[in-house]
């Protein structure tokens, strides 16, 4: 059996950004507090230049017209100069998700002590 070596401190933080980003990708009429993760993000500086890009992006996204959400969402990824970003893996963070509130203020706070 094969054992699988644990995590480093900086993969935790990496993953814990990952799913934040999961959540603030859905449209707003999905999740209404998003707005209140993007404040609490908005001084946090992501440890993967990737995730950084897509956060910049998603907290300049207006959340009103959830329909055209993922449409701006690429359009500005491609305009911080990330045009492959797309199609190397933005799928992952666009689907559906069901984490809670409670988990991603959690979250938040947990990256905020990891810096």
């Amino acid at each position: 059996m094969t054992r699988q070596a644990p995590q480093s401190a900086n993969d935790k933080v990496l993953e814990l950004e990952k799913r934040l980003l999961q959540v603030l990708c859905q449209p707003l009429g999905e999740i209404e507090w998003q707005r209140e993760v993007i404040v609490r993000l908005g001084n946090y500086k992501f440890r993967s230049i990737h995730h950084q890009v897509l956060f910049d992006c998603l907290k300049k996204i207006p959340r009103h017209q959830p329909e055209i959400f993922q449409e701006l969402l690429l359009e500005r990824l491609t305009r911080a100069g990330f045009p492959d970003l797309p199609d190397l893996g933005i799928k992952p963070y666009l689907e559906p998700n069901n984490i809670g509130k409670s988990k991603a203020l959690a979250w938040v706070a947990m990256l905020a002590e990891a810096k």
